[in-house]
């Protein structure tokens, strides 16, 4: 396994993680360099950025959103190199921005997966994330539902707080 280092955005890493998004995701899924700028530097963002020996390997940017009654977050995008995957580096982020989110006194996580990508769904599923539902044209408008989104939460603080290594 290789040695992840992860560490908090900074405005610098913004043309990079945009380049890596362009790699990861077809266009109906890319954020433009203004939303992804915008998304990664929000007061409400926790981003963090995962480098393996200096190389940007992923990133993941996470909002926190209060309602009446709680503290919750919502993951906006989780990126991974390809020439990185399958290292243990997507798992490793995801536990450390639920860390992150929970100490900052977020109570759940979400987010929106796309139907057909069947590799994120595994993910989340077995990192103890449970569906919801399913949110019609959440990636834009198709009549064929192939932009449509699963919905999925997570109770943040139910596992032990130790799980990053």
């Amino acid at each position: 396994m290789p040695e992840i280092h992860l560490r908090p955005y900074i405005p610098a890493d913004a043309e990079p993680l945009f380049q890596l998004d362009r790699i990861c995701f077809s266009e109906a899924f890319r954020f433009t360099r203004q939303q992804l700028r915008a998304c990664a530097e929000a007061p409400s963002a926790i981003t963090r950025i995962a480098t393996v020996d200096h190389t940007l390997a992923g990133f993941i940017i996470t909002h926190l959103q209060r309602s009446r009654s709680a503290l919750h977050a919502y993951i906006d995008t989780l990126d991974v190199d390809p020439a990185f995957r399958r290292q243990g580096i997507a798992r490793h982020m995801l536990a450390d921005v639920e860390l992150h989110c929970h100490l900052a006194g977020a109570t759940h996580m979400a987010l929106h997966v796309h139907v057909g990508n069947p590799a994120a769904i595994r993910f989340y599923e077995t990192n103890g994330y449970k569906r919801l539902g399913i949110e019609s044209s959440f990636y834009g408008q198709a009549m064929d539902g192939s932009l449509d989104a699963l919905i999925y939460s997570k109770i943040l603080g139910a596992e032990p707080l130790n799980r990053i290594v």
